[in-house]
């Protein structure tokens, strides 16, 4: 009732920043909206293209007339990494699986065909246990009762044929990943950058395969089943590293490799 008799004077502290999420690297301040809010989400199905704003701030006279901030050598390569990133996945040419492939190719990651059905399961199970938040996703979790069929690629192709404008709004969570947690690459050694990828596209091939049983289970979905589905499971891993780590290191136990992007 403040809120609506008063507006933004008597929001408080969490409402007024969140989801605006903030966080300081050296000189560099990276500020993003976070896709575990439905606002923004419903932002992200109106956009072509997010983009990438920067603005130098002063706080004494003797800094005006800086044109660049002074950041290591090794967050200069993060940033670069994270322009290449982006810039291959804004490659609409063709499809977001392969354009993951091209950055584990940038990586030098090596990887395998693997047999994703028992990897759908198991993410599927993790959201179940860990992810019912709602109501909402509590609904999508009742229809969600019984594996896929054992030719999975069918059950994609077929998914992601009927739903194609689904690769866009994945193509701004897959660039959100990468803007986000760039700065969280620990080293240029190849199983620090291996992790690092892998962790991202696990993420959201967790909201991918959410998406793929539903689908199944309800013979179609729409924009707010997707919304439901993405800001539950991104608000309890974007918002907890320990949950994200802990779902991370079952996957590595597995001995499995990059999760397999659907769209």
């Amino acid at each position: 009732m403040l809120h609506k008799e008063y507006e933004e004077a008597f929001l408080c502290e969490t409402c007024r920043n969140y989801p605006r999420f903030t966080s300081l690297y050296e000189e560099l301040y990276v500020v993003s909206l976070a896709p575990s809010c439905p606002a923004v989400l419903e932002i992200l199905w109106e956009t072509d293209k997010t983009e990438i704003q920067s603005e130098i701030f002063y706080e004494t006279e003797e800094e005006l007339g800086r044109t660049q901030i002074r950041l290591s050598e090794s967050l200069e390569k993060k940033l670069q990494l994270r322009e290449k990133f982006i810039h291959i996945l804004y490659n609409r040419e063709i499809g977001l699986s392969e354009r993951a492939e091209q950055i584990k190719d940038k990586l030098d990651i090596s990887g395998n065909d693997q047999e994703i059905s028992e990897q759908a399961a198991w993410m599927i199970t993790f959201v179940k246990q860990n992810c019912l938040i709602n109501d909402k996703i509590r609904a999508q979790s009742a229809l969600i009762n019984y594996d896929l069929s054992e030719n999975i690629w069918e059950d994609i192709r077929e998914l992601t044929e009927v739903y194609p404008e689904y690769q866009v709004f994945f193509e701004h969570i897959f660039v959100y990943s990468i803007f986000e947690q760039i700065m969280k690459l620990e080293s240029d050694k190849k199983e620090a950058k291996r992790d690092w990828f892998q962790k991202i596209c696990l993420r959201l091939a967790t909201i991918q395969n959410w998406m793929l049983y539903l689908y199944r289970a309800k013979k179609e979905i729409d924009r707010e089943d997707c919304n439901n589905a993405t800001y539950s499971i991104m608000r309890v891993l974007d918002h907890n590293e320990e949950e994200w780590e802990t779902f991370f290191k079952g996957w590595k136990q597995k001995g499995w490799e990059t999760p397999k992007i659907l769209w």
